[in-house]
C-alpha cells in the first residue's frame, strides 16, 4: 500500500507542478513575443535560457550584474534604441538601465516584465 501511495503522490504531484510551471512560463513567452520591443534583457542566466525560444524573433541579452546593466543601458542610449524589455524572476528588478526610464511594469506568471523607454 505504501508503494502504491508513493507512486500516486509522485506521479500526480510532479505532473501538476510541471503543468503549472510550464503554463506560467508559456504566459511569459507569449507576453514577450507579442510586445513590440525587439530587445529583451534577462537579469540572470536561467531567465535568459527560458527566453531562448524567442531567439529568431527577438534579440535576447543577459545583464546579470549592475555593471553589465549600466554598460548595456549606455549602449542602448548611444544607439538610440527606442526601448527594451527587462524580464526578471524578482517582482522588483534590482537592475537599472541608464539613459532609459521605466514605461510600465507587470507581473506575468512568476516573472516581472518591465518596459524601459527613452
Amino acid at each position: 500500500m505504501l508503494v502504491v501511495m508513493s507512486v500516486v503522490v509522485h506521479t500526480y504531484a510532479t505532473t501538476y507542478a510541471y503543468y503549472a510551471r510550464n503554463r506560467d512560463d508559456g504566459s511569459v513567452l507569449r507576453a514577450v513575443a507579442s510586445s513590440r520591443e525587439r530587445i529583451v534583457i534577462a537579469d540572470d542566466p536561467f531567465t535568459a535560457q527560458l527566453l531562448l525560444p524567442l531567439y529568431y524573433r527577438k534579440i535576447v541579452l543577459l545583464a546579470d550584474s549592475r555593471e553589465a546593466a549600466q554598460a548595456l543601458g549606455s549602449m542602448l542610449t548611444a544607439h538610440r534604441v527606442p526601448g527594451a524589455l527587462l524580464v526578471s524572476r524578482n517582482p522588483e528588478p534590482s537592475l537599472t538601465l541608464p539613459g532609459l526610464r521605466i514605461g510600465r511594469s507587470e507581473q506575468v506568471g512568476r516573472m516581472s516584465i518591465t518596459q524601459w523607454v527613452r
